[in-house]
């Protein structure tokens, strides 16, 4: 069943399209992602992404942050092969959303590509100003492609994600805190992969500090993938070593150059495999399994 079928009342997107703006599958907006949501008359709106790339320049006023009208909250779904791609110029350093308040925020099949190097140079993904924000990713990947440090891919509220790749790349210091600063977190066969080559220095009084999920993250983690690789790292761990927070089941962490070994066997309740799942070609970005990976058929 197509989108358009299963969504009749959805409001169509697409930042390529010129013309009247209707909002229709034949006429979708261009102006924002921001404006469609904002043109529904439904309590629970829905917005879908026409296929292709789409440059969002300041991709957090682009989106929109708090929808207190819409109680059922917004959905947006990728129609095929769709990419969310910020500018190089986003609020306060933020790609995707900033400060969102009293909304649940569902993303479906969309790759976010964070490109921002705004406020300092530091780049951001999504911010929860607090507990009224919920994010939900399914069938996701984010990805930060630049040479800016990364301060945090997810900021407040609670995330949930099933299905999705998030890649972090960076030359500086704090490239990879994906969870950070008293989120919720629940996470479900994803793959979070890191390469990190510091230049040193200090954010926040933290030199040359490498988190995969901060210590006030309270998070459930199942089936999921954590590889991290990096050097240079002085203090860097899959928690930093606040596990009592974190409820693994089943996950596998594997860390090339040793910075993950603050993980044990004993922090996963299920089987975990503490080895290389062998990605296909992880440099590319081909997170899939090779055949021999110990990874398959691995989780509950």
């Amino acid at each position: 069943m197509s989108l358009q079928t299963q969504y009749p009342n959805a409001i169509w997107f697409d930042s390529a399209h010129t013309g009247t703006e209707s909002g229709t599958f034949l006429e979708p907006y261009s102006s924002s992602i921001n404006t469609a949501v904002n043109a529904s008359t439904e309590t629970a709106p829905v917005v879908i992404i026409k296929a292709g790339t789409h440059t969002l320049e300041n991709g957090a006023a682009h989106l929109g942050n708090t929808y207190t009208s819409y109680a059922g909250g917004v959905t947006v779904i990728g129609d095929g092969d769709v990419t969310l791609e910020s500018g190089a110029s986003a609020l306060d350093g933020y790609a995707f959303l900033y400060s969102a308040t009293n909304v649940t925020y569902t993303f479906k099949n969309i790759k976010f590509l964070n490109n921002s190097t705004g406020a300092g140079g530091v780049s951001r993904g999504f911010m929860g100003k607090d507990s009224t924000f919920n994010l939900v990713l399914e069938n996701c990947s984010y990805r930060v492609n630049s040479t800016s440090p990364q301060r945090g891919t997810f900021f407040g509220g609670t995330v949930t994600a099933k299905n999705c790749d998030f890649d972090s790349y960076s030359l500086f210091v704090h490239a990879s805190t994906y969870l950070l600063d008293a989120s919720t977190v629940n996470l479900e066969n994803c793959t979070l992969y890191n390469v990190k080559n510091s230049f040193g220095g200090t954010i926040s009084g933290m030199a040359d500090q490498t988190w995969i999920l901060d210590p006030t993250v309270n998070a459930t983690i199942k089936n999921t993938i954590f590889y991290a690789a990096g050097s240079t790292n002085t203090t860097s761990g899959l928690a930093n070593s606040a596990f009592s927070l974190i409820a693994f089941e089943n996950c596998c962490v594997y860390s090339p150059d040793s910075f993950l070994d603050d993980f044990t066997a004993s922090e996963d309740s299920g089987t975990p495999v503490l080895a290389d799942p062998q990605f296909v070609d992880s440099a590319n970005g081909d997170r899939r399994l090779r055949p021999s990976s110990p990874c398959i058929n691995a989780g509950a």
